[in-house]
This record gives C-alpha cells, sequence and structure tokens, in this order.
C-alpha cells in the first residue's frame, strides 16, 4: 500500500495563504467608490486547488493533523484584513452619520 506523503503547514499554507490573498484583493477590487461591483469571482481551478490542499492537510494522521493549524492561520489572516481593511471603513462612517 502506498503511503501518503505527509504535508508540512509550511508547504500546505504556502499554497494556500497567496491564493486567499488574491480573493480578498478580489474584494478590495468592488470598490463601489470606483465603480468596480462585480462580483468576486474565485477561478474553478483555485477553488479546486484551496479545497485539495485544506483537505489534505486536515485528514493527516496524528501528530500530522494540521486541522488547527490551519484554521489558527486563516483566523489570524481574516482578523487582519478586517482590522485594515474593513474596521477603518466603519469607523470613518460612523464618523460621517
Amino acid at each position: 500500500m502506498k503511503q501518503k506523503k505527509i504535508i508540512t503547514f509550511d508547504q500546505g499554507w504556502g499554497i494556500v495563504e497567496p491564493l486567499l490573498d488574491e480573493f480578498l484583493q478580489r474584494i478590495e477590487d468592488m470598490n463601489p467608490e470606483l465603480g468596480l461591483k462585480k462580483s468576486p469571482k474565485v477561478p474553478q481551478s483555485e477553488y479546486k486547488e484551496v479545497y485539495h490542499q485544506i483537505f489534505e492537510m486536515c485528514n493527516q494522521k496524528d501528530p500530522y493533523n494540521l486541522s488547527k493549524k490551519i484554521w489558527d492561520a486563516y483566523l489570524k489572516k481574516l482578523r487582519t484584513y478586517f482590522k485594515t481593511k474593513t474596521k477603518p471603513h466603519l469607523e470613518s462612517a460612523q464618523k460621517n452619520s
């Protein structure tokens, strides 16, 4: 029986993070003030690559299961995004209302 290759966090996240960054940039590009209202489409190939990578990393046997580490990295990425991109806009809108 062929043994699966172990995926380290750095290997897997090195694939996932840039694609996640691209998606978040697509959201930024939807800025209505610039007249850009297109939906942030994710190409099917990117979606499949991210999904597959995360699936493989989370389905490794302990001690190689990276579910918690991936969740923590994803949470950190989104918190940073919301603090640096969304929060300033909300605070500005609150001041102007």
